[in-house]
């Protein structure tokens, strides 16, 4: 049986947009096919060599407190980020192939706002002051066409509190 050597090869950003290869274009990595042994702390050594982090995120099982099989790293530069998933990407991590994808939602870890905390918002945009949650005198027939179109009117008239 013959053996097969192989080499560490760094892939460049122009060789993966070749082949097809999705490349970062924010500063969070989604990292998926992680083993449930693996913590934040061992997931910060593996993505380090490729520049500073600035949060590592590995969600747990609620009853387990096992790790559910994928983590999020950010890096501080957008070029770092792009450098770890082009070459973490199909690497191995406790015997389990890594798959490394920019995250989705452009959103920041290690933010301190609710999901939620935007709806509070929109709720509170919406409301026009008098205590009924914004339906204004409409309220009663929005469902029809006619009432749809006074509460709009109703809304955009309003004077600004």
């Amino acid at each position: 049986m013959a053996s097969v050597a192989t080499a560490d090869v760094s892939v460049t950003a122009a060789a993966a947009a070749a082949i097809g290869m999705p490349t970062a274009s924010s500063k969070v990595l989604y990292i998926g096919g992680l083993d449930e042994a693996v913590t934040p702390a061992l997931l910060q050594a593996a993505f380090v060599p490729f520049g500073d982090l600035v949060a590592v995120d590995v969600p747990l099982h609620a009853a387990t407190q096992k790790a559910r099989g994928f983590g999020f790293v950010e890096f501080g530069d957008e070029a770092d980020a792009r450098d770890a998933m082009l070459n973490m990407d199909g690497a191995e991590l406790y015997g389990r192939v890594l798959r490394v994808r920019p995250a989705e939602g452009g959103r920041r870890l290690g933010g301190n706002k609710a999901v939620w905390a935007a709806a509070d918002d929109w709720y509170a945009r919406l409301d026009d002051g008098d205590g009924d949650g914004g339906a204004g005198a409409g309220a009663g027939a929005v469902g029809t066409a006619g009432g749809a179109a006074a509460a709009a009117t109703e809304r955009k008239d309003a004077a600004p509190a």
